[in-house]
Parts: structure tokens; C-alpha cells; sequence
């Protein structure tokens, strides 16, 4: 299997990729978008954590700065990217893969994702020379998106009263905070709980 795909970074972790590639990732990341601070969410995988240390790490080794969203939903990223007007951002996710999975959707200014054609190839090259860290260190901040998150989807519950919905959550931490609010939000439309 290929690492760098089409539209993201994906592969078994850590067999198909580890801390040193995504270290190396998160290094050349700034340089890739013209970045001075980038964005990183995640889903709530086992490696996630692990990979946010690495690429966190990665990212301020060059002078770059890292905004922490915590763990959210690929859309919520892509929000506070656009919403807030950081230069990138780095979604850690597999998608619909196997739990042994992990990767990266990476985007550019106003959420424009970073593909084959417009980065991730430039990226493969650079990932293959050894980093080189000068003495500049980038700060890291956490952002809590959620009340902007939730005024900016509160138009989209016109309509749901119908809805029937089923919520799955398989892994203590599948429905975070951001989630667990917009259910409440749909379920109060409905005006009805939990069933």
C-alpha cells in the first residue's frame, strides 16, 4: 500500500509508517503551505495521540506554531480551518479503515485540501531527506471550537424533525464533547431523549 494516496497519508501505524515519518511530515509541513501555525484535530484512534506528539513536534522543530483542537470529527477541523483563517491544517484520521490504521488529511488556507496534484507528492519527496532542526521553537496552543461550531450548525437543524437517529460510539472516547452537544442539540429539536 501506497503511504501517500491520492487525497491523504494512510497506512498501518507503525508498521507502514511511525514517529519518524510523521515527525518528518510535521517538519516539512510549514515549508509544504507557507504555514506559520497549523491547525491539528484528531479521532479518537489509539495512535492518534501518539502521532499528534510526533507532528506537533515535527512542526514547531522549524519556528512554526500548532493550534490543538483536541479530538473531533474530520468536518469540525475543516471549520475551524476556513472559520478562524489558519494557513493549514492536519486531520489525524483513517476514516473507515481498520483501528490498526492512521493517517493525515492535510489542508491548506480556507480548508483547501492538499492532494497529488497541489502537494502531497512534493511532500513524499521531502519526507525522504533527513530533517535538519535549527534552534527555533514554535508554541503550541489548544482552541476550544465548540460554541463557534455549534452557531455555525445550528441553521442545518431546520427539517430534522423527522429524522430518526443512531448514534454509534465505539470507543469511550467516540462521541466527544462537540458530538455529544449536537445530538443534544437534535434530540431537544425533536423533543425528545435518548432512546
Amino acid at each position: 500500500m501506497e503511504l501517500f494516496s491520492s487525497n491523504d497519508v494512510k497506512g498501518i501505524y507503525p508498521q507502514q509508517w511511525n514517529r519518524d515519518t510523521v515527525y518528518r511530515i510535521g517538519f516539512y509541513l510549514p515549508e509544504l503551505l507557507g504555514a506559520k501555525e497549523i491547525l491539528i484535530g484528531r479521532d479518537p484512534r489509539l495512535s492518534s495521540e501518539e502521532i499528534f506528539d510526533a507532528l506537533s513536534r515535527g512542526i514547531r522543530d522549524v519556528g512554526a506554531d500548532v493550534t490543538d483542537i483536541g479530538p473531533c470529527c474530520t468536518p469540525a477541523l475543516y471549520f475551524a480551518n476556513a472559520f478562524y483563517g489558519f494557513d493549514g491544517s492536519a486531520m489525524i484520521t483513517a476514516s473507515h479503515n481498520p483501528p490498526d490504521y492512521n493517517g493525515l488529511k492535510i489542508s491548506g488556507r480556507r480548508a483547501v485540501p492538499i492532494d497529488g496534484s497541489t502537494g502531497l507528492q512534493k511532500l513524499k519527496a521531502m519526507v525522504d531527506i533527513a530533517p535538519q532542526p535549527g534552534r527555533s521553537n514554535g508554541r503550541m496552543r489548544f482552541l476550544d471550537i465548540t460554541d463557534d461550531y455549534m452557531i455555525f450548525l445550528q441553521p442545518y437543524k431546520e427539517g430534522i424533525e423527522s429524522l430518526r437517529l443512531v448514534v454509534e460510539a465505539n470507543t469511550e472516547k467516540g462521541l466527544e464533547s462537540r458530538e455529544k452537544e449536537l445530538v443534544s442539540l437534535i434530540l431537544n429539536e425533536q423533543g425528545g431523549g435518548a432512546k
